[in-house]
């Protein structure tokens, strides 16, 4: 990303209001976010607003300064407040299976959240939709950039919100997770940004223990849906 497109950002963050409230922006590396085969989406930064304090802009700041920096990986976590070691907590744990199942480079996965906004949790956030709308500005650029394939989102609310960016859906399929709670992951695709982009529903991994092995099929489910580019790892079998 040149200067230009990161003081593009910024303005764009600060005339939609969103720079100031706490929250992060991206979370892989500036250094990969030219292009990426798949755009990775969480709903929104968990933590307590009120203890962790960085802003949307302290964060955009922080990942330029250090273009090589990516959360999943060289992030140190405190779920439930307990710090743990650079990029062991369990959600960055799966989610570095998941990418690293799917790319040959995991680390050039382009990796943020819908909403840049700190919540404790989804059920946290009030006019989720609204909150969304106001962000998607944002990602318009970034996809328009990155030109993904394959975009992966994690939740119901987050599906639902980019199906309806999209135009001329295709039906929603549905792979069932052994998992007890009756699970299923989902897919559709659409037009998006001019050019027609699958997209993929997994329960959030917080809950959810991708990194399994009884849950390789949902992996190799994936993989169908990936197109023969250089950074992607083929389909097994």
């Amino acid at each position: 990303m040149n200067k230009k497109e990161i003081l593009n950002l910024k303005i764009l963050l600060k005339d939609l209001g969103l720079a100031n409230m706490p929250g992060s922006f991206n979370y892989s590396s500036f250094e990969n976010s030219n292009k990426s085969p798949i755009y990775f989406l969480g709903s929104s930064p968990g933590g307590n607003p009120l203890k962790e304090k960085q802003t949307i802009i302290e964060h955009f700041n922080f990942m330029i300064k250090n273009p090589r920096f990516n959360e999943y990986y060289d992030g140190i976590w405190n779920p439930r407040g307990r710090p743990n070691p650079i990029g062991q907590s369990p959600l960055q744990k799966r989610v570095q299976y998941l990418l690293a199942s799917l790319m040959v480079n995991p680390r050039n996965a382009f990796s943020t959240n819908l909403i840049f906004a700190r919540f404790r949790s989804e059920s946290n956030i009030q006019n989720y939709n609204n909150i969304a709308n106001k962000c998607w500005p944002v990602h318009s650029f970034l996809i328009e950039k990155i030109n993904p394939n394959l975009i992966i989102v994690l939740g119901n609310k987050c599906f639902e919100f980019v199906c309806n960016q999209m135009t001329d859906l295709s039906n929603i399929k549905q792979f069932k997770i052994d998992h007890g709670q009756g699970w299923t992951c989902k897919q559709s695709s659409g037009l998006l940004k001019e050019k027609r982009r699958d997209l993929i529903m997994l329960p959030h991994l917080s809950r959810f223990a991708i990194n399994q092995i009884k849950h390789k099929p949902i992996i190799e489910w994936i993989k169908c849906f990936l197109g023969n580019g250089r950074d992607y790892k083929p389909v097994m079998g």
